[in-house]
Order: structure tokens, then C-alpha cells, then sequence
């Protein structure tokens, strides 16, 4: 574990800062505003508030973009699917909507996160969300897989006997109760789970590809054409897992997490 990724036990109390629109996450747009209010409507506090909104946000089928650009949390929310930085733009959008704060924190992992998908990036920018409940930040990345992807995708690391791949770990959790951190693709227990670096908060991705990426530096043609490349190839093979998956998923093979119940 670096100094960096040291930073995701920091506490910082901030919470009022996270509340606002970008761009990105669109707030005034009427179907989100509508959405958060329908899944909220009756939760009593802002812990029943998120995890309400996190299992919505995890029943969206995970599945990688060939776009290169962000999408929007309404173009999220009217694909129905996504990837780990889709996902995480809408669940901090249904979030604030409902006035719960919320933000990204972006770290860096091993490349062997993705094998199985792709295997020549040698680290990979991942998304958590931060979510400020109980007085301090809990996090979470559990909304990134829906239960279908998730089984099967654990079904392979076992087959394969990998500690990591398909964008998951095998000692991850599978779901977030709002009260502790949670994850699905890290394992701060283990040393292959650990983050390499932490990349710092956010406000959605956008805002961290602007950073990482000024503007006075442009993306070089032939790193826009390996990114697609790579986007493209997680597509096809997330697909695939799916399909050759599809009736292998048994009831009784659904994980189980801390709030008692299966994955949604």
C-alpha cells in the first residue's frame, strides 16, 4: 500500500460541499428528479435513503461502453446499464437529488483486475463512491455489479483459481449495508487487493478526466485508438461471460451479504 492509497482511511468532514450539480450529473433534469423521488419516497432517513438507491443502481446490468467520453447520469439512466464510472455518476446524481451527499473517489488498481476481459493494461483507474452517512464518509463500490454478472463472474475465478479478473476480487463483499465500507473490487486484507495509489475526490468522472488530462495536454491519436480498442474488447467479453453463464446461475449459488439478503 503506498502513502496515497493511505488516503482512503482519511476523514474528512466535508459533507456539504458534495450536494451540487455538474454538468455531468444534470440535477435539474426532471426523469432523475422523478426517479430519486420514487425510490425514496418511503425511507425515514438518509441510511434507508441510499440503500435504496444503491440496489436500484446495482440491478442495472454492468456492461463496458465503446464511447470514450463520460455519459451523463440521465444517459445512464436511460441506457439502464453501465460501466463502473457510468454506475457510479448515477448513484451519486440519485444521491444528492435526494439530499444525501455524495462524491467519487477515484484509485488505482492492478491491471490483473481486468484479466479475463483485457490483459495488457498494467494498472486501472477504478471508481468508488463516498457517501456521507452516520457523521462520516462510508464507501462503497458494491453498485458497480448487478447478480448476474456478479455470480458468473465469480464462478470463473473459481474455476481458474485467480485471486482477481473479470473486474472483481474473490475476497470482496458483495453488498454494502451504509453503515461500513464495502467493496467488490478491492480486498484491504489482502495484499493483491490493495490499491496502488489513491487519485483523490471528485465530483463525478468527468471532473477527474479533466483533471488527469488537461485540456493543454491532448490524447494522442494512437492513445484514444488503444483506449477504444480496449473499451471494445471489454464489451464483446463481458457479453460473452453472460451468455456462456446465462444457465449456470442456481439460486442457491446467489452470495449472500451483511443486510441478510441476496444481491439485487
Amino acid at each position: 500500500m503506498t502513502t496515497q492509497a493511505s488516503g482512503l482511511l482519511r476523514v474528512d468532514l466535508e459533507p456539504g460541499h458534495w450536494l451540487g450539480a455538474t454538468p455531468t450529473l444534470n440535477l435539474a433534469d426532471d426523469r432523475l428528479r422523478l426517479r430519486a423521488k420514487a425510490l425514496t419516497q418511503l425511507a425515514q432517513n438518509d441510511h434507508q435513503r441510499a440503500l435504496s438507491i444503491c440496489d436500484f443502481v446495482r440491478t442495472l446490468p454492468y456492461a463496458a461502453s465503446g464511447r470514450l467520453r463520460c455519459p451523463t447520469a440521465r444517459q445512464v439512466l436511460d441506457a439502464g446499464r453501465g460501466d463502473c464510472w457510468a454506475k457510479s455518476t448515477l448513484f451519486i446524481a440519485l444521491l444528492r437529488l435526494a439530499g444525501v451527499p455524495a462524491r467519487l473517489r477515484m484509485v488505482q488498481l492492478r491491471g490483473e483486475l481486468l484479466r479475463g476481459h483485457v490483459s495488457w493494461l498494467k494498472q486501472v483507474n477504478h471508481s468508488l463512491v463516498e457517501v456521507w452517512l452516520g457523521g462520516r464518509w462510508v464507501r462503497t463500490d458494491t453498485h458497480v455489479f448487478d447478480l448476474r454478472y456478479l455470480v458468473a463472474a465469480r464462478s470463473r475465478l473459481t474455476a481458474q483459481q485467480w485471486e482477481q479478473g473479470y473486474g472483481i476480487h474473490r475476497r470482496a463483499q458483495s453488498l454494502w449495508n451504509g453503515h461500513q465500507d464495502a467493496f467488490a473490487c478491492l480486498a484491504l486484507d489482502d495484499d493483491s487487493g490493495m490499491p496502488l495509489a489513491d487519485l483523490g475526490v471528485y465530483h463525478d468522472p468527468q471532473e477527474f478526466a479533466a483533471a488527469l488530462m488537461p485540456r493543454r495536454e491532448p490524447r494522442g491519436a494512437w492513445a484514444s485508438l488503444r483506449r477504444r480498442f480496449t473499451l471494445l474488447a471489454m464489451e464483446r467479453r463481458i457479453r460473452r461471460l453472460r451468455a456462456e453463464d446465462a444457465n449456470t446461475v442456481a439460486p442457491q449459488e446467489l452470495p449472500s451479504g451483511p443486510r441478510g439478503r441476496r444481491v439485487a
